[in-house]
């Protein structure tokens, strides 16, 4: 790994320890447990889930991430869901956040939160009646 790529890697780790805090915080209104998952145990990441529903937040490589040449240097996060593998993924760009359209099959610019908020919402069947946590 060169040092960009390190230091984009430290980068995402840092967002995803943050992320994490988020998503207990989330929890706590919702329902859900979160789980750090150390690294070398299927891919860093957290877990989320909500009675028999599963949430992965794994951690990606570049090569992971897609297959356009812009993200050489991108690290992101997958977030699947563990029983249908319905999945989200969001890249770290050094200008920002960026979340795959798999509809146009490219890279938009996103707010890391809400994107993460209404994937766990998605990808849980969370109802509407949940209060959003971005209010």
């Amino acid at each position: 790994m060169n040092k960009q790529e390190q230091r984009n890697y430290s980068l995402l780790r840092d967002d995803l320890k943050a992320l994490g805090g988020q998503l207990k915080s989330w929890g706590q209104a919702w329902g859900l447990k979160v789980k750090t998952t150390p690294e070398g145990l299927y891919g860093e990441g957290l877990q989320v889930w909500k009675s028999h529903q599963f949430l992965r937040f794994t951690i990606c490589s570049p090569k992971e991430m897609g297959p356009e040449t812009e993200r050489d240097l991108v690290w992101g996060v997958k977030i699947q869901e563990a029983l249908t593998s319905a999945e989200e993924r969001l890249g770290r760009w050094p200008g920002g956040w960026c979340r795959y359209d798999k509809g146009n099959q490219r890279w938009e610019e996103t707010q890391v939160w809400p994107f993460t908020e209404s994937v766990v919402r998605q990808l849980l069947n969370l109802s509407d009646q949940a209060k959003s946590a971005i209010a």
